[in-house]
């Protein structure tokens, strides 16, 4: 597995989400390395929740889905 730059996640996932259609975005994406999508799956959900208030079940939920459903 290899390390994937920060930097490089955000630029992505910028570029990803500056499409116009939800096809193109997909279609991006899956052309990513499998951690490539891992990191831009994680940056999703922090860009998702930095500005929402959780409660500790709701930060535990998305600590099992990060643990879980995006790993590579």
């Amino acid at each position: 597995m290899r390390t994937i730059d920060p930097n490089s996640v955000v630029e992505k996932y910028d570029e990803i989400n500056n499409l116009e259609t939800r096809n193109e975005r997909i279609e991006l994406l899956n052309k990513q390395s499998e951690e490539m999508q891992v990191a831009l799956w994680q940056e999703n959900i922090n860009r998702k929740t930095k500005s929402v208030e959780l409660s500790e079940e709701q930060k535990e939920i998305i600590n099992t889905v990060r643990k879980n459903l995006f790993t590579v």
